[in-house]
């Protein structure tokens, strides 16, 4: 566990309320507290330093994974997992044949799969054709009429866009060549919005190495222009 809630009626620390980031990467631990007792006191602040730490907490997580050399085991139960019983989050990998070729095309995904009353469902929403949000609207609903589960109850539970950066990064070390462009639109969009050096650093560890070298070849050219 990597985020921390404190109420107040925990021993340690005592009468702390407020959130804790803590990841170990690199045999390093990066920390960050959020007191909601004498910094973020508002509603509206605590919802922002909520949404900060939730961030911090997949970014700091997807760093600690990408010093990884090989996706661990216990990973494999909850790296997908959404917060949402049967409502994962993954890049669905279909295969073609073109010109005599099997291609394998990626596309990142909602899966709602379950059992109910002997009958199967199934059924995938697309976050590249529809969009994060709404592709996660449509799972919860599909939840929802299906299975009976009140939407209300599962809806806010949307897991940040930003882990499909660490989903990329494990299921490349599975074994899937996934292309970084696979990755939902949003998170392009974040990147062009956050010019930092430390944001661009992660983006460029995602280039495979066939998309450094494009990149590369497309400047020279766009050099010689």
């Amino acid at each position: 566990m990597a985020l921390y809630h404190y109420d107040g009626t925990q021993k340690n620390p005592p009468n702390y309320i407020g959130i804790r980031v803590n990841v170990m990467v690199s045999s390093k631990v990066k920390q960050k507290w959020f007191n909601f007792r004498t910094k973020f006191t508002t509603e509206a602040q605590q919802a922002r330093a909520t949404e900060e730490a939730e961030s911090l907490n997949l970014q700091w997580l997807m760093e600690k994974n990408l010093n990884k050399k090989e996706p661990e085991e216990k990973d494999r139960c909850t790296i997908f997992n959404t917060g949402v019983v049967n409502l994962k989050l993954k890049f669905l990998k279909k295969r073609t044949y073109r010109e005599g070729k099997l291609w394998a095309h990626y596309t990142p995904v909602f899966n709602v799969q379950f059992h109910r009353n002997k009958k199967n469902y199934h059924k995938v929403f697309n976050i590249k054709t529809k969009g994060y949000d709404m592709a996660w609207f449509q799972a919860c609903n599909f939840l929802s009429e299906n299975k009976g589960v009140n939407i209300d109850s599962i809806s806010h539970k949307k897991p940040p866009v930003e882990k499909m950066i660490m989903i990329l990064d494990w299921q490349r070390k599975a074994g899937d060549n996934i292309p970084t462009h696979r990755l939902p639109d949003e998170i392009f969009d974040m990147f062009r919005e956050d010019q930092s050096e430390e944001t661009q650093k992660i983006l460029q560890n995602l280039l495979l190495p066939e998309e450094k070298e494009a990149m590369l070849e497309q400047r020279i050219a766009d050099a010689m222009l």
